[in-house]
């Protein structure tokens, strides 16, 4: 029934949760997770066995981790397992951020801290 299906992200949002998971609505090139073969629409389930159903924990499950993980993985209705390799170093989250392309000021205009009657 799922196999070879596409979901935008809120509907892939919602499996996630039924599947007690995270979704992946991208992966940076070169990451550890996209050498690994993790892609849009891949809901990460667990790693090294730790079940993933928020950020939070998927952070925590990650931040306990060392050396190779273990990722589980749901895709197109199939569970697998994936080994994905970590740099010796982590990035910084502003290393993460510069690598994201331009950016971009938000412009604020007519900005007042007075609440609007």
């Amino acid at each position: 029934m799922l196999k070879g299906k596409v979901f935008a992200l809120p509907q892939l949002s919602r499996l996630a949760t039924v599947l007690g998971g995270v979704p992946i609505p991208a992966c940076q090139p070169g990451s550890p997770a996209e050498r690994a073969g993790i892609r849009y629409g891949d809901i990460l389930l667990s790693i090294n066995g730790v079940p993933t159903p928020t950020w939070v924990d998927l952070l925590q499950a990650r931040t306990l981790s060392t050396g190779p993980l273990a990722v589980r993985v749901f895709r197109s209705g199939v569970e697998f397992e994936v080994a994905m390799d970590l740099p010796s170093r982590a990035r910084s989250p502003r290393e993460v951020l510069d690598n994201c392309g331009p950016r971009q000021s938000p412009r604020v205009s007519n900005w007042s801290a007075e609440p609007v009657s």
